[in-house]
């Protein structure tokens, strides 16, 4: 939590608004681009907890492809009215104003955009699935793009975290927009699992890649009939075949099979983008998981080693044995959020997370020395 400034929100300059609220700098000065702060209006006491999903997960992220949270500030307005405020990173623009943009000058997405946004996506989407987060609202205008281009999924304000349950009821009334929700899901009767929620996510990207390629929007109306939608479909697949090379397109197509059950697997779309079109990708170790090399490693991490004094070389040697040798741990680690590279020394959360993370740090800076010691201890025998 943080103490908003009222002073620094400019509110004659809206960047972007929508159904739940409104998005304006946050700055010190003219000058300042770094943060941005989304204005939420809650109108009554239930309302304000239909937006609690947004605080929570937004807290919970951090990937370098979705916008973390970085603070929040509840404001009563009156007896049952609130003002949320939640602070984020400053972002170039949408997705979706690149795409108006690029209508603008009449410029297609060439092949390389559309994957470079394609695979920072589903590893996005990869994340949030493997903490049981499943976003339910993916569309251009919650991809955000960074002054380098590079896409970032936001707006988790309508996702749902699931537990190991089969079945389940929303958190909330909320729901996402219906020009990119999957056809399954459109039936407001339909019960809700853990795989149509899956599903419906992977539906959602693939529309939104198939409307770059296409170069427009709203390809067909979402509840056509089957098919109507899969006519439309094969009129769209003929049309871009020879404007993009076709594993591409027959990959995006797999995305949206009508039958949620037919649609390709999250490791599947991973790995053919890897193999197919590495060469535009340049690969980032975060983003396959693996450790980061040591000038990366140290820049993302330089105020944690200073603090525990742990050379950047050893930290990383230990690392590389946690996970060679001790499985267990590392599956430890891994459960708990606790890759060393995604630790804050400093997280800016309210005193409970503050002290859960100063804890896990804590846990890890132990096991990080411990590989090193029982190393050192084997060479001296």
């Amino acid at each position: 939590m943080f103490n908003v400034n009222q002073a620094k929100i400019n509110f004659d300059e809206e960047l972007g608004s929508g159904a739940s609220g409104s998005v304006y700098p946050y700055q010190k000065d003219a000058d300042d681009q770094k943060w941005v702060i989304k204005q939420i209006h809650a109108s009554n006491p239930n309302k304000l907890l239909e937006f609690l999903p947004e605080i929570v997960l937004g807290f919970s992220c951090d990937h370098p492809c979705i916008i973390q949270l970085q603070g929040y500030s509840i404001e009563k307005i009156n007896e049952r009215a609130y003002y949320i405020y939640l602070k984020y990173p400053r972002m170039k623009g949408t997705l979706g104003d690149k795409f108006r943009e690029q209508e603008i000058s009449k410029t297609p997405f060439n092949e390389k955009e559309v994957v470079k946004y394609f695979y920072s996506l589903i590893c996005a989407v990869d994340y949030l699935h493997k903490k049981k987060i499943y976003h339910r609202d993916i569309k251009p205008g919650n991809v955000l793009l960074d002054n380098d281009g590079n896409a970032k999924l936001s707006d988790i304000g309508v996702a749902k975290f699931v537990g190991d349950e089969e079945k389940y009821d929303p958190l909330t009334g909320q729901g996402g927009t219906v020009d990119y929700t999957a056809p399954e899901l459109l039936n407001k009767k339909a019960n809700l699992t853990k795989n149509s929620l899956i599903a419906g996510d992977i539906w959602s990207l693939g529309l939104m890649m198939l409307e770059l390629c296409a170069f427009e929007k709203k390809l067909f109306h979402p509840y056509s009939p089957q098919e109507e939608i899969q006519k439309i479909q094969k009129g769209l697949y003929d049309r871009i075949e020879g404007k993009y090379s076709k594993s591409l397109v027959d990959l995006i197509f797999k995305l949206i099979k009508f039958e949620a059950s037919e649609r390709i697997k999250i490791a599947d779309i991973k790995k053919k983008l890897e193999e197919e079109f590495g060469g535009y990708l340049n690969l980032q170790r975060q983003h396959k998981g693996t450790t980061m090399n040591d000038d990366v490693f140290a820049e993302k991490n330089k105020v944690l080693l200073e603090k525990y004094k742990i050379k950047v070389q050893e930290a990383l040697e230990s690392v590389k044995i946690l996970k060679n040798e001790n499985k267990k741990l590392q599956n430890e680690l891994n459960e708990l959020k606790l890759e060393f590279f995604t630790i804050k020394s400093q997280p800016q959360m309210h005193s409970e997370i503050s002290q859960y993370y100063k804890k896990t740090v804590e846990k890890l800076v132990a096991s990080l020395k411990t590989p090193l010691k029982q190393q050192e201890e084997s060479k001296k025998k």
